[in-house]
């Protein structure tokens, strides 16, 4: 189905969910049990299709963004590419003579040489091109790595390529681009307006904030004294990077050697999943230690919480809004602020209604994103599935407060022994991220947590 008509199809059935409802209340009576299972069932329905609507736009804006890249890349012309990039100072092998579109061609057709056959089996001058982005993995990505210390396969023998010992390649900059553009359709904080950097450094991040919320101007009479100071207090979050792995995929040396098959995009693919679901998993309920610091775990306690519900197991609308109205006025009206909740949490709110009868939930189309009390709304998969006891089943607030760190340069490995009794080919994939909230000391961002 295109998607338009998902989106028809699901509206139907939303609509028909809230028939059951409707009907109800005209009788002045709650549903039975029979028309609430009935009702269930289709916004089980609509979950479903949410999830494939979401697929669909998630491939349209990797399609578009993809095409955008490419089209940037092709306006290189002549000149030089920046340090560190292909055809940048220390870029061996490559001919600076040539347009950035032809660099980067020639350096994703080595990469590809290098996925398919490994780099015991690339030409000489594939080789020199690969060097051009050499990694040296950290001693505790080492140790992760099939052998330990050693590399496996042909690449041991081919160490004076300029790879270490447990070395690989970094991933093309397009290549990258695509991979973190993919995840973001499985990082649900960064599509609600999550401040996002990315850079080449992994060195830690420091946030400075203040909260000037209490602070206003005053009148001051004609050669009268302004008053005593008040000095801005200035906090300091620092946003740390941790190494992630994406665990080792297995592919068949059919398909390796199956030109027709684009390997770029089946591993781009795969590890982009991968790691958006990781670091989505972390942004959302990551310890803060050993983990980035996830939203939930920031908000959990004390003032983050805006709302604490009067019944463990069901939500309200006032409840809902009075979430919002616990934000400060000047985050309200932030271009990020709005809702999240997980699948689970919007098959509830679908159904609730204002004092008027009107449905509180509106759904989102091409021409403007879904609204709960005038305001956006997003699903974050790793929240609360279901109202129960203590669970932080909504946010409201300036999204953009929670910083979201990419480090450039995933790392591919390719171990070509580990199974070749199976006929496949491992590659495991190491990249680093970090995400923590930074509070202005008003909670920009708070919770709705369940009694």
């Amino acid at each position: 189905m295109t998607l338009k008509e998902l989106r028809e199809k699901k509206l139907k059935l939303i609509a028909d969910a809230r028939a059951i409802r409707d009907k109800a209340d005209k009788e002045k009576r709650s549903m039975t049990a029979e028309e609430t299972g009935q009702a269930d069932k289709i916004l089980d329905d609509v979950t479903a299709l949410d999830k494939e609507i979401e697929a669909l736009e998630g491939e349209e804006r990797t399609r578009s963004r993809i095409k955008e890249l490419e089209v940037a890349a092709g306006r290189g012309g002549e000149r030089r590419s920046a340090p560190g990039q292909p055809g940048g100072s220390g870029d061996a092998g490559l001919d600076r003579s040539r347009s950035s579109q032809e660099i980067m061609d020639e350096y994703r057709a080595a990469y590809d040489s290098y996925l398919r056959y490994g780099l015991g089996e690339c030409t000489d001058e594939e080789r020199s091109i690969l060097r051009s982005r050499a990694v040296q993995l950290p001693d505790e990505v080492r140790a992760l790595l099939p052998g330990g210390a050693g590399r496996p396969g042909r690449e041991h023998r081919d160490q004076a390529v300029g790879t270490g010992a447990a070395g690989g390649f970094t991933v093309a900059p397009l290549f990258q681009a695509e991979i973190s553009k993919a995840m973001l359709a499985y990082q649900g904080i960064r599509q609600a307006g999550a401040q996002h950097f990315t850079g080449d450094s992994g060195a830690d991040l420091p946030f400075g904030s203040n909260d000037d919320t209490a602070v206003e101007a005053t009148i001051v009479g004609e050669a009268a004294a302004a008053g005593a100071a008040t000095d801005l207090t200035f906090a300091q979050k620092v946003i740390k990077t941790y190494m992630y792995t994406t665990g080792m995929l297995k592919v068949s040396m059919q398909l390796l050697q199956d030109n027709a098959v684009n390997i770029e995009a089946y591993i781009r693919d795969a590890f982009a999943e991968r790691l958006g679901r990781g670091t989505n998993t972390h942004w959302t309920t990551g310890n803060g230690t050993t983990q980035p610091e996830g939203i939930i775990t920031a908000l959990n306690a004390g003032s983050g919480i805006g709302v604490t519900t009067a019944s463990a197991t069901l939500i309200t609308g006032d409840e809902l809004l009075s979430l919002q109205h616990s934000v400060d006025p000047a985050y309200r009206d932030d271009p990020t602020a709005g809702y999240a909740f997980s699948d689970g949490i919007l098959k509830v709110i679908r159904l609730l209604k204002d004092t008027t009868g009107r449905y509180l939930l509106t759904e989102p189309t091409q021409a403007a994103p879904g609204s709960l009390w005038g305001k956006p709304w997003k699903i974050f998969t790793k929240m609360a599935a279901a109202p129960t006891t203590g669970a932080v089943t909504a946010l409201f607030g300036a999204m953009r407060h929670y910083k979201t760190r990419e480090v450039l340069g995933l790392a591919i490995y390719r171990a070509d022994q580990l199974f070749i009794a199976n006929g496949q080919v491992g590659f495991i994939g190491f990249a680093r991220f970090g995400g923590g909230f930074v509070n202005t000391g008003n909670f920009p961002i708070k919770c709705m947590k369940q009694a």
